[in-house]
């Protein structure tokens, strides 16, 4: 019986390490098949979602003011795209069009493209639009709506982030929130001081993050960010006024700072 015992046991043990073995060949198999390929679905190109907060989505459309500016003729906007696929040794051109249907600026009248190029050794690159600050612009918004196409280099990325719109004007758009909220902040509405707080900001617009997350890229700022501004406005506006600051180059205004209405501008 104790023969028969160990005999048993003895056939156990080359079962279990015939079936150990099995596993372990199985195990090897599947991780050989499972190994981690190169991307090979081909170089793709989008533009950049740029939004600091991943819960937002891509921008489609954004804008810029010459108004503010004091006298810049020409405003190099940047639209940053992203690749899909495997950085290359050389700069590649990134292929646009423009969207006819939604475009209202002339080219080579309102604007120029820059470089639309992903550098070498890169993930990343621009697109490039010369804005124009043309006398059209006091009066009327030009827009720009282009769009990524498939090129012998690149395919198209993600088919919500190939379009880029952009609208660009000279003149003052009064923030829809200024008499609820920001007026908190900023005080009374004007023109000449819409106009000096993007100048001393060095900002192409101020809007008042109402139900969203500050987003700054969009000018979208929060309500400590403003109160911020605020104090950092009315100390500059006092020392410019009080002639302890010197106006720095290029400064449109004359002070004491008088709005349009002949109001003296004052921050709260």
């Amino acid at each position: 019986m104790k023969k028969y015992m160990e005999v048993v046991n003895i056939t156990k043990m080359k079962t279990l390490n015939v079936i150990g073995l099995i596993v372990l060949l199985l195990i090897a198999g599947a991780c050989k098949k499972e190994e981690v390929h190169y991307y090979n679905g081909g170089d793709r190109i989008q533009f950049k979602n740029t939004n600091p907060n991943p819960l937002l989505q891509y921008v489609e459309h954004r804008s810029f003011s010459f108004a503010g500016k004091g006298s810049l003729k020409t405003h190099d906007f940047i639209i940053p795209v992203t690749l899909i696929g495997r950085t290359a040794g050389v700069d590649r051109q990134v292929a646009v069009k423009i969207r006819a249907t939604e475009t209202t600026a002339i080219e080579g009248v309102d604007f120029k493209f820059g470089e639309h190029v992903l550098p070498a050794n890169s993930n990343t690159g621009e697109v490039r639009l010369i804005l124009l600050n043309t006398e059209a612009l006091s009066e009327e918004m030009k827009t720009v709506s282009i769009e990524i196409v498939d090129s012998d280099v690149f395919k198209r990325g993600l088919s919500g982030q190939l379009v880029s719109r952009v609208s660009f004007y000279n003149f003052m758009i009064k923030p829809i929130d200024w008499d609820n909220r920001m007026a908190t902040y900023l005080g009374a509405y004007s023109k000449v001081k819409h106009e000096f707080i993007l100048n001393q900001l060095g900002i192409s617009e101020i809007n008042f993050a109402n139900g969203v997350p500050e987003d700054k890229e969009q000018n979208i700022y929060s309500g400590s960010t403003l109160a911020y501004f605020q104090l950092r406005l009315r100390s500059v506006l006092n020392d410019l006024n009080a002639g302890v600051l010197q106006p720095k180059e290029g400064d449109p205004f004359s002070y004491p700072l008088i709005d349009e209405n002949g109001v003296r501008v004052v921050f709260p």
